[in-house]
């Protein structure tokens, strides 16, 4: 698992990091690279991807628990 920013500069996204207690990778999407690949059209978005392919693209949910157990039982 890792969280993709989208179209933010380093400075912006380190602030907002800053204190908080997150565990993955943070990765800098500048130019939505990602985004446009994966037709990713809601911020904040979810996407998991499982054996390359798209298992879930959307709006992030307010309990992606709902979303995530079922594709990783």
């Amino acid at each position: 698992m890792v969280v993709v920013d989208f179209e933010e500069d380093r400075p912006a996204v380190e602030a907002f990091l800053a204190g908080k207690a997150l565990t993955v990778p943070v990765f800098l999407d500048t130019e939505g690279a990602l985004a446009k690949k994966y037709g990713i059209a809601t911020l904040p978005g979810l996407l998991v991807l499982r054996e390359g392919q798209v298992a879930y693209r959307g709006k992030l949910p307010d309990s992606p628990e709902r979303v995530l157990q079922p594709l990783f039982p």
